[in-house]
């Protein structure tokens, strides 16, 4: 059993920091819309497992965090 919930929580990860990219990288804005295509993108079709908004907003935070603090010039 805790490994199963273990397993969830790293796939509600995955989900949360690629819907976050996603949003970042592309300007979506809907959430909705991130973890849909974040779950094609990993090949995830059972919707019961998704990140919650707040989720992704803290992975979308770290991502921002990392890459526009590193930004090269043209």
């Amino acid at each position: 059993m805790n490994k199963r919930i273990n397993k969830e929580n790293r796939l509600r990860q995955q989900l949360a920091i690629s819907a976050a990219r996603i949003m970042a990288e592309e300007g979506i804005s809907d959430f909705y819309t991130a973890k849909c295509k974040a779950a094609d993108r990993l090949g995830i079709s059972n919707n019961s497992n998704m990140p919650r908004n707040i989720e992704i907003e803290k992975a979308l935070s770290e991502h921002q965090q990392i890459f526009r603090g590193h930004v090269q010039p043209a």
